[in-house]
């Protein structure tokens, strides 16, 4: 369930900062020990 909370909230702040903010790139930070961060963000392309 918090898997599902986490990667629709990434969509909603990367839809909202390149489609409403006009941005063009977003940076994110992971600790390197922390494993479930590193596979969300390989899961989102990041």
């Amino acid at each position: 369930m918090l898997k599902d909370i986490v990667e629709k909230a990434v969509r909603l702040v990367t839809d909202y900062t390149f489609h409403d903010r006009k941005l063009h790139r977003i940076e994110a930070g992971v600790m390197p020990h922390n494993t479930p961060s590193i596979r969300g963000r390989k899961c989102e392309d990041y």
